[in-house]
């Protein structure tokens, strides 16, 4: 589950922010290279530091500095891309004030690959209906992440088999709608029975997830909120085009992690 319940693009525009001149820079806090500019630990402790002060659940594990390294890397790809474009010669960019150029460009270029996605992405009545027809339930969800897929199958064959898996460390999450879910994951799994268990894969990342209840909720009439679910399905695909091009890029970028 890509940046968990949030995603990556999103996340590139709050920690987006004025990063060291290498000449300045001790070499020792380069943590990685983008297309040969660099990256740094320092910079990277600062934005963990950040989501942690906006009340999020990050906290400084190497999971999560892998998580915001990963953050780190799309936004040096999208500030590499948005320069090739001309972007930072705009009157916008020269106008702007010099602490917040990197804000500003990774935004107009965001803003820029979604007018060229827009005539590809079409939501249609079907999915606005199912979508709206999921609104109606709240699910709490059982889930297990681990690096050991062994493990996952491991503990997946023993909830099959109805044997005693109480001492496995599942984290309960919810009761959480759809219309709340971030995760493509999570809104794959919104659809399951309830304990029936399924595997995901993210690498290096594998989820062992079921539904555990399911309570009713009250919505509104579907033509009041039509338009709204319209819009929310659009962004999601529209969103989930700017991950493929950001994983498409990061393929052809030359990307060196610096053993620490």
């Amino acid at each position: 589950m890509r940046a968990k319940y949030i995603p990556l693009v999103l996340l590139l525009i709050f920690t987006a922010g004025c990063g060291k001149k290498e000449a300045a820079a001790d070499k020792k806090d380069v943590i990685a290279y983008i297309n040969k500019e660099p990256v740094y630990g320092s910079d990277l402790t600062k934005d963990i530091f950040l989501r942690a002060r906006s009340g999020s659940d990050y906290k400084s594990d190497p999971e999560v500095r892998k998580e915001m390294l990963d953050i780190m890397i799309n936004k040096k790809i999208a500030i590499q891309d948005a320069m090739k474009k001309g972007l930072a010669r705009t009157d916008r960019f020269v106008s702007t004030m010099k602490a917040f150029w990197e804000q500003t460009l990774i935004r107009d270029f965001l803003d820029l690959k979604k007018k060229e996605f827009k005539d590809r992405i079409v939501v249609t009545e079907e999915e606005v209906r199912q979508y709206y027809e999921k609104l109606s339930d709240k699910v709490t969800f059982k889930v297990l992440k681990s690096r050991d897929e062994a493990h996952i199958d491991s503990v997946r064959n023993k909830l099959a088999k109805k044997e005693d898996v109480t001492s496995v460390p599942f984290e309960t999450l919810g009761p959480i709608g759809y219309d709340e879910i971030k995760s493509g994951i999570l809104m794959d799994a919104f659809k399951l029975p309830i304990d029936e268990a399924k595997k995901y894969s993210d690498p290096p990342d594998y989820y062992l997830i079921t539904p555990c209840s399911k309570e009713k909720r009250e919505v509104e009439p579907f033509e009041k909120v039509r338009a709204e679910i319209e819009k929310k399905l659009f962004a999601r695909k529209e969103m989930a085009l700017l991950d493929k091009w950001f994983e498409k890029r990061r393929e052809e970028s030359d990307i060196e992690i610096v053993q620490q």
